[in-house]
């Protein structure tokens, strides 16, 4: 299966597809950003870690909020 990816501006962007791209699309104009998810699924299945990674790597500071209900 193919995967596709999407942006959505208006005027927050919303990205939609392989999380190894953030780092390449967000970098050249952002220096904050916030990552929101649920409680659980992306920390224990290491999504969460490896988004922040990622956006670290681009010199991009991530505050996480993880309480999404």
């Amino acid at each position: 299966m193919e995967s596709r990816t999407l942006f959505h501006h208006a005027p927050t962007r919303l990205m939609i597809g392989s999380i190894d791209e953030l780092g390449s699309q967000l970098g050249s104009f952002l220096k904050d950003c916030l990552v929101v998810s649920g409680r659980r699924f992306a920390r224990l299945s290491g999504l969460l870690d490896r988004v922040v990674k990622i956006l670290s790597a681009s010199r991009i500071k991530a505050a996480v909020f993880d309480a999404v209900e």
